[in-house]
């Protein structure tokens, strides 16, 4: 099946921002495995949107007790089917007794990875005024490979400053 909205590379499946309509599909195209654990690619965080979280450990099975039919000649009286264990990822965050959901949040990407840390560092600097306005905001920055390089002189001056990384 053709997913028109990842971008494919030679050696890359990007998904660009985040649309709940697709959620389904990119948790099983950005599934992980070894051959011991596997893990569907699930959301760390409560998303109450639809989903279907999936962790698996190799040798682990439930011996389904489904008549083979004809066609199947030389195969086992049962089929082992995987059994899904226990999430092992999940992060429940809660503010003021109010869980986050990712289902209800408007995803914001920035222009570039400086951006987006040194906007994140921001929202941590509301004890520099004498009256703020609000009582806190909610940042989380993710970068990889080269713009985690280049967004490093922000993230090492908000740790200066006492943002917690």
């Amino acid at each position: 099946m053709y997913n028109s909205y990842l971008e494919h590379s030679e050696w890359s499946i990007i998904e660009s921002g985040f649309k709940k309509e697709n959620h389904m599909s990119s948790e099983s195209i950005f599934s992980l495995g070894n051959g011991i654990f596997g893990q569907r690619g699930n959301f760390e965080e409560d998303y109450t949107g639809d989903k279907l979280d999936g962790n698996y450990v190799g040798g682990i099975f439930f011996p389904d007790k489904t008549k083979v039919g004809w066609w199947k000649v030389g195969y086992p009286n049962y089929f082992g089917k995987t059994v899904n264990c226990p999430s092992w990822i999940r992060l429940s965050i809660k503010l003021d007794g109010e869980l986050l959901d990712l289902n209800n949040i408007v995803f914001q990407p920035a222009v570039n990875e400086e951006l987006a840390a040194t906007a994140a560092w921001g929202t941590q600097m509301l004890g520099l005024y004498d009256r703020p306005e609000i009582d806190g905001v909610f940042s989380m920055w993710y970068g990889k490979g080269p713009g985690l390089d280049r967004a490093m002189d922000a993230l090492r001056h908000a740790n200066m400053g006492g943002v917690a990384l």
